[in-house]
């Protein structure tokens, strides 16, 4: 298999694995979370905040899960062991709509693919 056919394959599966994040079944179980996210997790949000992986598991479990319309994912191979994710979001919780542009950052460790990084910056209505 040549790189590009090994990049196409990969990008609909990293595209998958944060599309679970999303999903209330996946959000309301900490050991689904702690799967797919790598232990040395930092996320910055659209807010401005910092959060490890611990409390990315003390928080979301416990959430209402947002309406999340995530779109124009975007892929890219930074190397053999790590992708970044790209994306736009319009997020509704209750009646506030927030829009932001999205960024991960996924590392293959142990046949895993984990998200390790992940931001959002506030951006206007799309």
């Amino acid at each position: 298999m040549n790189t590009l056919s090994a990049a196409l394959e990969l990008e609909p599966h990293i595209v998958a694995l944060e599309k679970r994040l999303f999903c209330h079944s996946t959000r309301r179980h900490p050991e689904q979370l702690a799967f797919l996210i790598h232990p040395d997790f930092i996320e910055v949000s659209a807010a401005g905040q910092r959060f490890g992986l611990a409390q990315v598991l003390e928080r979301v479990p416990n959430e209402v899960p947002p309406l999340i319309d995530a779109r124009e994912f975007q892929v890219r191979q930074l190397s053999a062991s790590l992708c970044q994710v790209l994306y736009r979001v319009k997020m509704v919780k209750g009646s506030v709509f927030s829009y932001s542009l999205r960024s991960s950052l996924w590392v293959l460790e142990n046949n895993r693919w984990q998200m390790i990084h992940h931001q959002g910056t506030p951006c206007q209505p799309f």
